[in-house]
């Protein structure tokens, strides 16, 4: 791979994994996203 692509999804991985915790920190949101969110222990 060049590099380039790699870190366009790192970034990319990264905003999702914040987009993820502010959603799983509202309960609304989290029992959406119970997958992403532990939810389904």
């Amino acid at each position: 791979s060049d590099g380039r692509n790699d870190a366009a999804s790192n970034k990319a991985s990264h905003l999702i994994a914040l987009a993820v915790r502010g959603c799983c920190a509202r309960a609304a949101c989290a029992g959406i996203h119970q997958e992403l969110c532990g939810g389904g222990r």
